[in-house]
């Protein structure tokens, strides 16, 4: 018999708020805090980077679309100087707009990526747990496993990347 959407969908909801006793319960949570303070460590370098980044372009872009002030105290060069002065504004606050995005998209695949070794960990752990079958740690198996992690990470972000730019 085959379960209807919303079946699924209650049946995931359930599972998820499951899964955090059976974290609890066999002392896995100190595993889910790599992912936590990598993706901390990551999100300030990238607000370094968007900031540096957009100290650096939005002066570069104002120059090239000539977004100088202009002498003058009348009404017209004021209210023209009022406009450049909003256009760096907005370069500024777009370009911030714009790689913000890029890290929101990218970001967790960088986790899924750098954390691979991890999840492989984890994922035998749990494995271990629910069956009672403990797998032999093996080198072999486990490059496999974070190989096939970051091939899956990699191929997810170009579809999702793809669908964005088609859009």
């Amino acid at each position: 018999m085959k379960a209807t959407l919303s079946q699924q969908i209650k049946l995931g909801i359930a599972t998820y708020f499951k899964s955090f006793g059976f974290i609890r319960k066999h002392g896995m949570w100190k595993y889910y805090l790599y992912p936590l303070a990598f993706i901390i460590l990551f999100g300030l370098f990238a607000g370094y980077s968007i900031s540096t980044a957009n100290d650096y372009l939005t002066p570069m872009l104002s120059d090239w679309l000539n977004f100088e002030e202009i002498p003058g105290d009348h009404w017209w060069d004021v209210t023209v100087n009022f406009l450049k002065d909003a256009g760096r504004y907005v370069i500024g606050f777009l370009i911030w707009v714009s790689f913000s995005m890029i890290y929101y998209k990218v970001s967790k695949y960088v986790v899924l990526i750098c954390l691979s070794p991890v999840m492989a960990f984890v994922s035998e752990r749990t494995e271990k747990e629910l069956t009672g079958v403990e797998i032999p740690f093996s080198w072999r198996q486990f490059i496999k496993d974070v190989a096939r992690g970051v091939i899956i990470a990699i191929r997810n972000l170009i579809v999702e990347i793809t669908i964005i730019v088609v859009l």
